[in-house]
């Protein structure tokens, strides 16, 4: 589940967390969010805001629609700016702090640190991603799970959940996951057997249910030439689909919109800040 929202006025509004996961939305005035401590989303209004998630990974959404480039939302942070890593831009970013902990920003166009503020430019931090290593256990999850069990979008929670945690307990590898979805009745429902499905047939389903398109020549044969020969198995290219640039790049919201929550259970956040239980 997600936290419970609070909502601003049209005036400025100050909000601050104390303990536990909050959910501000600061609605049409020029608001103050802070989160306190525990796993904040944070959501600004129609003028510039300043958020500070402060503890906890917290997602913070600002407003799309400035069109004056001096103008914009502002996430601050406390500390100097040497000790975050910042990779994205102002459609998503992510910062990452000293003590380890995630924030996830939309549509900020401002850091503010104790030093300096810096200005995000256009950009996403998915730009350019698409290998196991781009990724934690949670995104790798999310993207074999929708790719394996051709969800669209609709994952179930109590499943990504399981999966995530054995896999973070005992760093399971992708093809560990893609072998284990594609034993399902599920998986069979939806591709077919894939003890009894050619090589051929096996990669034009996958191509088609995780890439919404027919497999590309060049690609069909390298995958094919693989594993005619041995050299992967199904699993193997299973995953290597999931977890590929293409398929990052179709798959954003659901890796933008994971939220973890304090106690350690996952959801996804709408693109409106709201979370979805």
């Amino acid at each position: 589940m997600g936290p419970d929202p609070s909502t601003g006025t049209s005036r400025a509004d100050y909000f601050t967390g104390l303990g536990g996961d909050d959910e501000f939305f600061g609605a049409n005035g020029p608001d103050a969010i802070s989160g306190g401590s525990g796993n904040d989303i944070l959501r600004g209004g129609a003028v510039q805001d300043v958020l500070r998630g402060d503890t906890g990974n917290d997602m913070m959404f600002g407003n799309e629609t400035y069109g004056d480039p001096l103008d914009g939302d502002t996430a601050r942070f406390a500390g100097l700016s040497s000790e975050y890593a910042i990779s994205g831009g102002t459609e998503y970013a992510v910062v990452s702090g000293p003590d380890g902990e995630k924030d996830k920003l939309f549509n900020i166009e401002f850091l503010r640190f104790d030093d300096v503020v810096l200005a995000l430019e256009d950009g996403s931090h998915l730009d350019g991603l698409g290998s196991t290593g781009d990724f934690d256990a949670a995104e790798r999850v999310a993207l074999i799970y929708e790719a394996a069990l051709n969800r669209d979008g609709a994952i179930d929670l109590p499943g990504l959940n399981f999966y995530i945690e054995v896999t973070e307990r005992h760093d399971l590898t992708d093809k560990f996951l893609a072998a284990d979805m594609m034993n399902s009745p599920e998986f069979a429902t939806n591709f077919g057997d894939p003890d009894t499905l050619s090589n051929e047939a096996f990669l034009d389903r996958i191509y088609l249910n995780v890439l919404d398109r027919e497999p590309d020549a060049a690609g069909r044969q390298f995958y094919l030439d693989l594993l005619n020969a041995g050299r992967i198995s199904k699993s193997d290219a299973l995953a290597d689909i999931a977890i590929s640039p293409e398929n990052t790049a179709g798959s954003r919201e659901i890796l933008m919109s994971l939220y973890e929550n304090s106690e350690g259970e996952w959801s996804f956040v709408r693109d409106d800040g709201m979370a979805v239980a």
